[in-house]
């Protein structure tokens, strides 16, 4: 995810979605600026899917960890 090359991204992006893993959310919401359309096409709709399928708890603890990365 945090890789220079897009394809690896890209690659990252489409392991996560198939696997669900919602902790990799905080992850995918930088990905949602990244400078690859397809990358940028993939994490918004893998955040889409995890916005109906995630709890409120878990969504606000991933805004917190967000919001404190801001502040570094």
């Amino acid at each position: 995810m945090l890789n220079r090359n897009g394809y690896v991204r890209e690659k990252a992006l489409k392991l996560i979605s198939g696997a669900k893993i919602y902790s990799a959310i905080p992850y995918v919401l930088l990905r949602l600026n990244d400078w690859v359309l397809p990358v940028r096409q993939l994490a918004d709709t893998f955040l889409r899917i995890c916005l109906l399928q995630t709890t409120l708890i878990y969504l606000l603890t991933t805004c917190i960890l967000l919001t404190n990365c801001r502040m570094c």
